[in-house]
């Protein structure tokens, strides 16, 4: 049996449809935090904070999860 929250789920979902090239990391964090929110409902899922140096915001998700993903 395997558990899985909603965050890790809806970030691994997105990933494989998303290019990572041309994605920030803040586009990832607002497109998860947004789902996981069901839309800032929250009716179902959690809160997604951001933690750490926000600088980085601005780095291409593809820098951090590869390069080979260009979406779909």
């Amino acid at each position: 049996m395997y558990v899985i929250n909603l965050f890790n789920l809806t970030l691994f979902s997105l990933v494989p449809c998303s290019d990572l090239t041309s994605e920030t990391l803040e586009m990832q964090y607002e497109r998860v935090r947004l789902r996981t929110s069901n839309n800032n409902t929250y009716a179902q899922g959690s809160h997604v904070l951001q933690f750490g140096a926000r600088a980085i915001d601005e780095e291409p998700a593809a820098d951090f999860l590869g390069t080979l993903n260009r979406g779909s």
